[in-house]
């Protein structure tokens, strides 16, 4: 669970003040509850007239002495949904909404959360705070039951000596081989890439060796070469 405190002073007042507190911030349809709570210390007030919740500049719950009073008709009278306030203490006034995990919507249940007092300062002069803005945000949960696949796929594609078949039926992936080469006709193709491989093998051995051989008898022929000029420039000197 994450939880803000926030505590603000407002306006000109330096000790009245309300506060916000949500619990979560990001929120889990269908996993989550909504808590939120508006809290006031009214340390210099002589009297509270209004405690209010309002989202995305919406007022979704007004508490005054006399009542309750709902401005989102969706969450009034809603089973899961309850409100609890007090503003006769000016030191502990509060409102709390909950909001149970069967009944948060999105994106109904979600946006920009403030809270805000009307009350009356120690001369008498009216004075209205506001709290902190705390944003609730969540994502719809997006699941895939296998159960939903109501129609079957089949793919069929022919390779040599085989038929490959992959099938999607009732959520299920299955894939066969069937009619495929069997593991005779696999030796005989390797028996018969033995037999074409191992002769040009040799061939290619013997060539190599006969060209080595003609560069040895080329090189021992210009060294003899070399040899014979020698000899024949002694002569003549």
């Amino acid at each position: 669970m994450i939880s803000l405190y926030v505590w603000i002073l407002l306006f000109k007042e330096a000790f009245g003040s309300i506060s916000i507190k949500v619990e979560p911030l990001v929120v889990k349809i269908d996993k989550s509850d909504i808590d939120i709570r508006c809290m006031v210390d009214g340390t210099t007030l002589t009297s509270i007239l209004s405690i209010q919740l309002i989202r995305s500049n919406t007022t979704v719950v007004t508490v005054t002495k006399n009542r309750v009073a709902w401005e989102d008709a969706a969450l009034e009278n809603k089973t899961g949904v309850t409100v609890n306030a007090s503003i006769t203490n000016v030191m502990s006034s509060y409102l709390h909404l909950e909001i149970l995990k069967t009944v948060v919507r999105y994106p109904d249940s979600f946006g920009s959360y403030q809270c805000s007092l009307l009350a009356l300062d120690s001369l008498g002069g009216l004075v209205n705070y506001h709290s902190l803005i705390v944003n609730i945000t969540g994502l719809p949960e997006t699941t895939i039951d296998t159960r939903d696949f109501t129609t079957a796929f089949s793919t069929e594609q022919f390779v040599q000596e085989g038929t490959f078949k992959s099938n999607i039926s009732g959520g299920t992936f299955i894939s066969n081989v069937t009619d495929g080469p069997s593991d005779h006709n696999i030796s005989k193709i390797l028996q018969t890439y033995r037999a074409v491989m191992t002769p040009l093998k040799s061939f290619f051995r013997v060539s190599l060796y006969l060209l080595s051989s003609v560069k040895y008898v080329c090189i021992s022929l210009q060294r003899i070469g070399d040899s014979l000029d020698k000899i024949v420039f002694k002569i003549q000197f």
